[in-house]
């Protein structure tokens, strides 16, 4: 027995309320349902919801990816450039002639002191002089080849070369020093 039923029966409610009643229960409830949204409305936005959430942890995801493919490949020329410049490092003892160029920075103004065949090549544009990063940072003269490798993969590493003064003659050949 319900308490509708238990109201009639004692006398406290008549058929009239209690019909007035149910009226009443019925216009509310039309009325929240009326609010409400379609199941499949309220579905349909989670899934878009959750299919954003997707794509932008996959973009982020990808973002990082990025980044670090673009960090490994940065340490990749660095270190090819590096191993390029003390491959091909000429070994040149201090001479009279001075050669002075600007620093890596180009804050400052260095010299070198080559010999004067050294010196030559330089402006001839058949030795290069380089700045290496290592542990010990330092200018190192290269060939041309090696600076024209070099160039391409980190040109502010090249101080001083001269590509337009070098020679294009096989025959000319950069004996070592």
């Amino acid at each position: 027995m319900n308490l509708r039923d238990q109201l009639l029966k004692a006398g406290l409610a008549s058929k009239k309320d209690v019909a007035k009643a149910e009226q009443e229960l019925k216009k509310q409830a039309n009325v929240e349902q009326g609010h409400r949204e379609a199941r499949r409305v309220v579905e349909a936005r989670e899934a878009a919801a959750a299919e954003q959430a997707r794509r932008e942890r996959e973009a982020e995801l990808i973002e990082r990816r990025r980044g670090a493919a673009a960090r490994d490949a940065s340490a990749i020329r660095e270190l090819r450039c590096r191993q390029i410049l003390r491959a091909h490092q000429l070994r040149v003892k201090s001479g009279p002639q001075r050669f002075w160029f600007r620093s890596f920075s180009t804050t400052e103004v260095w010299r070198l002191c080559l010999p004067e065949r050294v010196a030559e090549d330089l402006r001839r544009g058949l030795v290069a002089a380089a700045w290496v990063d290592d542990a010990q940072p330092e200018v190192v003269l290269v060939p041309r080849d090696a600076a024209a490798r070099v160039s391409e993969f980190r040109p502010e590493l090249v101080l001083f070369w001269n590509p337009e003064g070098a020679s294009a003659d096989p025959a000319e050949r950069l004996l070592p020093y």
